[in-house]
């Protein structure tokens, strides 16, 4: 005790750093250990009040008495200091359950789509042409802002106000039915909804049997309603019944037009027949020289007739097999996906063996409201903290007054950030290697409405786990 005592008289008086550093190697197995039995032994909190103590102790240290007990002093400072702590954190994790609660209500609370799709036509149709064409071009095509104002003639800016214009209009619309939808709902609603998936090989159906149609018709067949409408029932069918309905429609009539010149040709070869027979008693019986004329011509036509016949029969074998060579390329499944995208329809607690791991886990975590997770995949910088500290004293007087932790503070806006706009997924677009045990990750973040935001992230292995690593270059990059 006169040994600490003298280190700490030396400290008070010369505020050397090697004087308190002899008193921290000290006491610190007494105040760890008094802070780890307070917390139930989670070693990182731990860690956190003991470095809360040695702090008081170096900023207060001058006012305590000159006679006082240190290891005794530390001892009641510790217990003092997890007691507060332990508060502080039942109450944070009473603002995390009560956040995720009222996440899960506000999304609960929508109505499914199932309610807004039954009406969503004639809430479309009761707009003004420009604010249901405002619509189409971004929800249901997809555009972005600026090509929505370049085609209605307008600005970013202004496209941007007539949407959200829109949107309001056809809310209030919504409302009168019954259906209660907040803007940000409805919109999502017609991002995810506005345009379903097409059957496979619909396309090429409808392209080869318009194509034969239209062939068809430039020989003197129409088609008639009645195909259409057949054809128009087709969305049902599976791809194979597709691609022979397809052929034998084109087979159809192209077997129709067959049967009308074999029709046509049999009555001229009865007539070449009668002319033939009436060769010889022409001359006697001195038919005209216009009913012979009449006769010639009925002959060159049949001999015309045999070659478009001959024709027809050729462009039938090689069209039918155009329509399923279209239809089988129309069947075949689309391009592979890019194999390093990540949806967040897949998004799941993977651990943290590997940087990617991590990375999935934290906004598997952050999409989920599970904190324990998130913190669990990142790793705060004190200067990062500093200026955490700072933005937090920027919140509302409520929000500043409840005391949000950092970690629950990055959660809940990234949690906004995926209620507002969305996540799509993400893709890792590069990886280096700037240390051993660290790794930084070139990350593009897909939104379903709004632009992708691209991010380095770099990543540190603790031990066996990989951890984002935020410090305050971080920060300030943002």
């Amino acid at each position: 005790m006169k040994e600490t005592n003298k280190e700490w008289q030396r400290f008070l008086e010369t505020r050397s750093e090697e004087a308190f550093r002899g008193l921290v190697e000290e006491l610190l197995p007494l105040v760890y250990s008094t802070a780890l039995r307070q917390v139930n032994g989670e070693a990182a909190l731990a860690a956190d009040i003991t470095q809360v103590v040695f702090s008081d102790l170096a900023q207060k240290g001058d006012r305590l008495p000159a006679n006082v007990y240190l290891a005794g002093w530390l001892y009641r400072h510790a217990c003092f200091t997890a007691t507060k702590v332990l508060r502080s954190e039942t109450r944070r994790k009473a603002r995390e359950r009560e956040a995720v609660r009222m996440h899960i209500e506000e999304a609960s609370s929508e109505p499914e789509w199932e309610q807004i799709a039954p009406l969503l036509e004639e809430g479309m149709n009761s707009l003004g042409a420009t604010d249901r064409d405002a619509l189409l071009l971004r929800y249901f095509e997809g555009r972005d802002l600026r090509s929505v104002g370049k085609a209605l003639g307008s600005s970013e800016d202004a496209a941007q106000k007539r949407i959200s214009r829109a949107v309001e209009k056809l809310r209030k619309f919504f409302l009168g039915k019954g259906v209660t939808v907040s803007g940000t709902a409805l919109t999502a609603l017609l991002v995810a909804h506005s345009s379903g998936a097409v059957p496979i090989g619909l396309g090429a159906l409808i392209a080869g049997s318009a194509i034969s149609g239209a062939a068809v018709a430039t020989s003197g067949v129409s088609v008639s309603t009645a195909t259409w409408i057949f054809m128009g029932k087709m969305k049902a069918i599976t791809i194979g019944t597709a691609v022979a309905v397809g052929v034998t429609t084109f087979v159809l009539l192209q077997q129709k037009t067959i049967r009308r010149l074999r029709a046509e040709n049999g009555d001229l070869e009865a007539k070449l027949e009668q002319a033939s027979a009436a060769t010889k008693p022409v001359v006697a019986t001195g038919f005209s020289a216009t009913e012979l004329a009449r006769l010639q011509n009925d002959r060159s036509e049949l001999l015309r007739l045999r070659a478009e016949n001959s024709k027809l029969r050729s462009q039938q074998g090689t069209r039918s097999q155009s329509v399923v060579l279209r239809a089988s390329e129309a069947a075949k499944p689309p391009a592979a996906a890019r194999a390093n995208f990540i949806s967040s329809q897949t998004w799941a607690n993977v651990g943290f063996g590997t940087p990617q791991q991590s990375l999935q886990t934290g906004f598997w975590a952050a999409r989920n409201g599970d904190i324990e997770k998130f913190k669990q995949s990142i790793v705060l910088t004190e200067g990062a903290k500093q200026i955490m500290m700072n933005l937090l004293a920027q919140l509302p007087g409520n929000a500043r007054k409840e005391g949000y932790g950092f970690e629950e503070a990055i959660m809940l806006a990234m949690m906004s950030q995926d209620r507002n706009v969305g996540y799509k997924g993400y893709q890792i677009l590069t990886e280096e290697t700037p240390a051993e045990n660290e790794i930084v990750l070139g990350v593009q973040m897909e939104m379903n409405s709004g632009k992708a935001e691209q991010k380095l992230m770099r990543f540190q292995r603790f031990g066996t786990e990989w951890k984002q690593f935020m410090d305050a270059e971080y920060f300030r990059k943002r």
